[in-house]
């Protein structure tokens, strides 16, 4: 069966519900090919915000981008980010955190644990250590503070003071 035939609505659903089914699949395809967070199509809220210092120019991040920073393959902020190239400051949640861990699957396709083993072997690999570990409300005071700050609270704590650039 074909992604076309799956994605379709039934045939006596009125042309219109056929269409708009269709045009959701092909942008949820586009997100996944695209490496872009995937939208929220349910009545749910996100639970995860990834935020950024209001003075960054950058609007929005994708999963792929997001692996790159977390992981610190990424290491310095793009030019278009009105940063001047500056070290990009990756903070994480506490390994308990209920939002580390929906940050971990959706960014790594992993559990807390499985990000865990990845820092071990990269640290073993290349010497780079892990993001800081913060709990929620500090991560959300250094955003607010360092320019070149990055890193993820819980979705209804993201405020005034920095700019959200991903939700999951």
């Amino acid at each position: 069966m074909t992604n076309e035939t799956q994605q379709r609505a039934p045939v006596d659903a009125p042309p219109r519900a056929r269409a708009t089914r269709r045009r959701s699949g092909v942008i949820a395809t586009l997100f996944v090919v695209l490496g872009c967070a995937t939208p929220h199509t349910s009545g749910d809220a996100p639970s995860v915000a990834v935020i950024v210092h209001p003075s960054n120019h950058i609007d929005s991040l994708g999963i792929h981008q997001l692996r790159r920073i977390f992981s610190k393959r990424e290491r310095t902020w793009p030019a278009s980010s009105g940063l001047d190239r500056k070290r990009i400051i990756p903070l994480d949640l506490g390994t308990q955190d209920p939002a580390r861990e929906a940050f971990s699957r959706a960014v790594f396709d992993g559990s807390t644990d499985s990000v865990r083993r990845l820092w071990i072997a990269e640290g073993l690999k290349n010497g780079n250590e892990p993001p800081l570990e913060r709990p929620p409300s500090k991560v959300l005071e250094l955003v607010s503070r360092v320019p070149n700050a990055i890193g993820y609270v819980p979705a209804h704590m993201a405020t005034k003071g920095v700019k959200i650039v991903s939700t999951f």
